[in-house]
């Protein structure tokens, strides 16, 4: 008697060390499951570079959108437009753009589907950019996916899904690329003049050259002018 209940305790134990071996195995399964499902979460979530590129590596960028061409291209520390070096472009806009640029990142790639079915039979936004090395690049944007709201863009011929970034930085009205400072005209001073010219409602013409002249005219235009809304744009003494 005492010989099968020391057997039966004995399978009792083997039974539930077995029990218990196979839960710390599932539960092991289960944890590297639930943690891979969280890398692959962060992953999509931080989405992945296009490619490997800073903003500080990008010598020159431009952009199409709605029919227009925006162009700029980095003179030193400077960006400046390419087809006219005198544009007073806003710096913070050019460098947001090179930065927009260099961190597009994947979501996803899409395997299969019709240039149509994305939009990228007509790109709404398509972006070029040159590398100080000499590397180019071009990336389409197409339509918004209305379910998770990623757009579809087109990179070496495949098809992802990024979280769009970038087109609203994209400006085509000059207006918008100019650098606006409410400091007076620094280029307006009586020194700096060799003449004013005042045209009369009549259309009859008063030309100044004498420093006392011109430096009466000059504060005037100060005291009547309201310098808020100002940009330089090509301004230089002679």
């Amino acid at each position: 008697m005492k010989k099968k209940k020391l057997l039966t305790l004995t399978l009792l134990i083997i039974l539930m060390l077995a029990l218990i071996s196979v839960y710390l195995i599932i539960n092991s399964v289960n944890r590297a499951r639930e943690e891979r499902k969280a890398a692959e979460s962060s992953s999509e979530e931080a989405g992945v570079p296009l490619f490997s590129v800073s903003a500080d590596d990008i010598a020159e960028f431009s952009y199409e959108k709605d029919g227009v061409t925006v162009s700029a291209v980095r003179i030193g520390d400077k960006w400046r437009l390419s087809d006219d070096e005198k544009f007073p472009l806003k710096q913070s806009m050019a460098e947001s753009i090179a930065s927009g640029i260099a961190s597009i990142a994947t979501q996803r790639s899409v395997e299969s589907g019709d240039d149509a079915d994305f939009g990228l039979d007509e790109p709404s936004l398509t972006v070029l950019m040159a590398t100080s090395e000499g590397d180019t690049y071009m990336v389409e944007f197409g339509d918004v996916n209305s379910f998770n709201s990623n757009t579809y863009i087109r990179y070496n011929g495949s098809v992802y899904m990024v979280k769009d970034e970038l087109s609203s930085l994209c400006k085509t009205d000059r207006s918008s690329l100019i650098d606006i400072t409410d400091a007076y005209p620094s280029a307006l001073t009586s020194d700096s003049a060799t003449s004013v010219q005042i045209i009369d409602c009549d259309g009859t013409t008063n030309t100044i050259t004498d420093a006392d002249g011109m430096s009466e005219i000059i504060s005037i235009i100060k005291g009547a002018a309201d310098f808020k809304d100002f940009a330089g744009y090509g301004l230089a003494s002679e």
